[in-house]
């Protein structure tokens, strides 16, 4: 008889991650630093924590069987080797979706819904310099969960996902995105 997997708790995952020693921590970010390359991830830390993420949010699982450092070299090479592959899909034919959409409405008077302003408006915050500092001060403070979905609108995750993901309700989750978007308007500010 076989014994089954048994896997790490998001506790248990949080706990082996603040164990990681410094050297450890640095070598998991030399190799995320060889990875990153042709992927979005614009810092090796990027990677890092979109592995760690993903294993407390249990779309990806640590087998307690596995060490920790492994698990996460491996996770991190799955993932941006999924990102590539994305990539590399979305720039096949040469034409992005977004032109294809755009030359369909040319010539038409095509009129911009409010949620599209709205996503527009958050695209372009997402583009800015400050939004790292402010998922990290989101993250750092406690309001966890703004930062939780600041992370989840950075990745492309549709609102109908990130709810799931998060546990959220629609009220929750309209509320925790307006705190990010309050963030950035005093951030503007300043």
């Amino acid at each position: 008889m076989t014994a089954m997997t048994q896997y790490g708790t998001p506790e248990e995952t949080m706990l082996a991650y603040a164990n990681i020693s410094a050297r450890e921590k640095q070598i998991l970010l030399g190799v995320a630093r060889k990875y990153i390359q042709g992927t979005h991830f614009s810092e090796p830390l990027d990677l890092m924590h979109e592995a760690l993420f993903l294993t407390l949010d249990q779309r990806r699982r640590w087998p307690k069987s596995v060490i920790f450092e492994i698990y996460m070299v491996m996770t991190m090479r799955s993932i941006a080797g999924a990102d590539r592959n994305k990539q590399s899909t979305r720039t096949a034919s040469g034409i992005s979706i977004e032109d294809i959409i755009e030359w369909s409405f040319e010539g038409e008077n095509f009129h911009i819904s409010a949620e599209e302003k709205v996503l527009q408006a958050e695209a372009r915050l997402a583009n800015s310099i400050s939004t790292k500092t402010i998922l990290g001060q989101l993250r750092a403070s406690a309001d966890i969960v703004a930062g939780d979905v600041l992370a989840c609108l950075l990745s492309d995750m549709p609102a109908r996902e990130i709810r799931s993901s998060l546990g959220l309700t629609v009220a929750a989750y309209d509320a925790a995105r307006k705190r990010v978007l309050r963030k950035f308007k005093k951030s503007e500010r300043l």
